[in-house]
């Protein structure tokens, strides 16, 4: 989803890559709520490493996202979505902090879509730092 050269003359940025990936996943739906389906877990688990990839690299890169959590319905990551058979504690353990990682990912979106322009945005800054501050708290 990152890291792919076809070849030294076509080297694509990371962010062309999550976006394809975004756009494939968004196509099919992904980052809708499908009901109770049998791919429900799997659908989840693409659309979500969909959505962290998409913040680390806008946060790395200084990019925009390209995922709007508002476009998206796909409730957040359960332990069941990522339970698998012969799963130990320590899978279990693993998987509970990624459901965290992905909630951080989705708060991201706050701090990563604070303007850049500092003085074009002078009077509402300020709320919309202390609104990410006070998601991020809880």
């Amino acid at each position: 989803m990152s890291h792919y050269y076809p070849s030294m003359v076509e080297q694509k940025h990371t962010w062309f890559w999550a976006q394809q990936a975004t756009g494939l996943a968004q196509g099919a739906g992904l980052h809708r709520d499908p009901g109770p389906v049998p791919q429900r877990k799997l659908w989840a688990r693409i659309w979500w490493a969909c959505l962290c990839r998409d913040r680390l690299i806008s946060l790395g890169t200084g990019r925009p996202m390209h995922i709007n959590s508002l476009d998206c319905s796909v409730p957040m990551l359960t332990t069941a979505d990522l339970a698998e058979e012969g799963d130990d504690d320590n899978d279990r353990q693993v998987k509970a902090i990624f459901i965290e990682f992905a909630r951080l990912c989705q708060y991201m979106e706050g701090v990563l879509s604070l303007p850049n322009n500092v003085t074009a945005a002078a009077n509402s800054l300020p709320d919309q730092i202390a609104l990410c501050e006070t998601t991020l708290d809880r």
